[in-house]
């Protein structure tokens, strides 16, 4: 428990004493954008004479996971796909709190990057049991953000990334005397894009998610048993959102960008689009292939700005998956 920020070690101490926990071990620190930006820390401790994880959270953003992790399992009626139980929970304020839960089996194993095909086909189809076991009516009160439809939601959270992107190439361009990515092809591209995300979002309802959805999130036991894990990203999405968020996790930030051809990289995105959007069909969600397209789109954007201009990567890096990133936004504005 070395170097944590006050606001989180002040947690740590009060669950410690009040919880009589034992054997606090810390496994996992979660940051936000930067290394030095720590978000919340997750312990395996002794609770109750069993063993169990400590999470406690200090979030930028507001985040309701106890009471979002109980809603899920009042409504789950899967066979197969469960969550870590809560023992005990406390919310803080409406973006810090703390939570004891079960710890998982020692055999679960997690989704690994960069999914063989059986494994996505293993992975959609929990997605579809998720999406058919999940509320679907938001336990907690519904922020400002959620009142969006679903067109103004993506288009304020790519304007919060625009902001970061842009301090940290101005910030970029004091330092250096150049842009990190050429200003007048970013904002032609960007500019098409958003008119794009208006028109497939305009008529999209907004539902209730788990929101992190991907493949470090879900453990498999057996091939009847499955965990689904970190329920702090709950909130009401733009329909579609989840679907294009796994491509996200599993492909966009990976580290094929080092080891991918440029044709062979946008390949590997199709395919994943082409499996997301069978999903969306079998939801029955309307124009599948538009939606997937669209979602895909504000994911890509959501990439470019904050996970790659606004972000601590080498210029080599940040280069490279510009490269290949504009010419996703390129297939997709014209396939939409």
């Amino acid at each position: 428990m070395l170097n944590l920020p006050e606001q989180l070690q002040n947690i740590v101490n009060q669950v410690e004493r009040e919880q009589q926990l034992t054997n606090l071990q810390e496994i996992y620190r979660g940051t936000y954008y930067t290394p030095n930006h720590l978000r919340n820390v997750i312990f395996s401790c002794t609770y109750q004479n069993h063993p169990a994880i400590l999470k406690v959270y200090f979030d930028p953003r507001d985040t309701q996971e106890p009471t979002s992790l109980a809603a899920f399992h009042l409504h789950n009626r899967s066979n197969i796909l469960t969550a870590p139980k809560l023992f005990a929970s406390q919310q803080l304020s409406a973006n810090s709190g703390w939570l004891i839960m079960e710890k998982l089996p020692e055999n679960a194993i997690r989704f690994e990057n960069q999914m063989s095909p059986e494994q996505r086909t293993e992975f959609l189809n929990l997605f579809l049991e998720y999406r058919q076991n999940f509320p679907t009516e938001n336990p907690n009160a519904i922020s400002l953000g959620e009142h969006l439809n679903s067109t103004n939601y993506h288009l304020f959270r790519l304007a919060k990334w625009f902001e970061l992107a842009n301090h940290q190439n101005n910030n970029f361009y004091q330092a250096h005397h150049i842009n990190l990515t050429d200003p007048k092809i970013l904002t032609k591209k960007l500019q098409h894009s958003l008119s794009l995300i208006r028109e497939v979002f305009l008529e999209r309802p907004m539902i209730w998610s788990h929101g992190h959805f991907k493949n470090h999130e879900l453990f498999k036991v057996s091939n009847q048993k499955y965990y689904l894990i970190d329920f702090a990203h709950t909130k009401m999405y733009p329909q579609g959102y989840e679907m294009a968020f796994i491509i996200w996790a599993d492909y966009l930030m990976s580290d094929n960008w080092q080891t991918l051809a440029s044709q062979a990289w946008l390949d590997g995105v199709i395919d994943w689009l082409k499996e997301t959007t069978k999903i969306a069909k079998q939801l029955g969600y309307p124009k599948p292939q538009q939606l997937m397209q669209g979602a895909l789109l504000e994911r890509t954007w959501g990439t470019i700005l904050a996970d790659v201009l606004a972000a601590e990567k080498p210029l080599e890096e940040k280069k490279r998956r510009l490269h290949l990133l504009y010419q996703l936004v390129d297939y997709l504005i014209a396939e939409i």
